[in-house]
């Protein structure tokens, strides 16, 4: 059975056991590899990321990069493992996630369509924060 959720909704995501409670964007229009985590800070140095989440500082190891298309520019981004992310009450394990800096921002992730079709959720655009 597929739920209904709205197009914003609240995301606990574990990285390294420091979880984050933060928005995401249900983005049934992003049809990319991987969710996407913007972050306060970001510094890339090959194999190793440090990322700033609310003021948490996190030395990552890059397990890759992606490429996006953002306008007219590619944006190349590493590629991290997520310990697990909740996200309506459903729980996912081991989710590889994109990290994007995303200062200007107002809402830190993008849940692609993949995800959402894993999660069996169906997107209503004129829900923000259905529970």
């Amino acid at each position: 059975m597929k739920t209904i959720v709205g197009y914003k909704e609240k995301i606990i995501i574990s990285i390294n056991d420091n979880k984050f409670e933060l928005d995401a964007l249900l983005d049934t229009g992003n049809g990319g590899s991987y969710m996407t985590l913007g972050v306060d800070e970001l510094l890339w140095h090959k194999e190793v990321i440090e990322i700033t989440i609310n003021k948490k500082v996190l030395k990552l190891k890059n397990l890759g990069e992606m490429k996006s298309l953002v306008g007219l520019k590619i944006d190349h981004r590493p590629i991290i493992k997520l310990d697990y992310i909740i996200i309506h009450g459903q729980q996912i394990n081991n989710i590889y996630c994109a990290i994007s800096d995303k200062r200007n921002n107002k809402c830190p992730i993008l849940v692609n369509r993949k995800l959402l079709n894993q999660l069996k959720f169906i997107v209503d655009p004129s829900i923000e924060y259905s529970k």
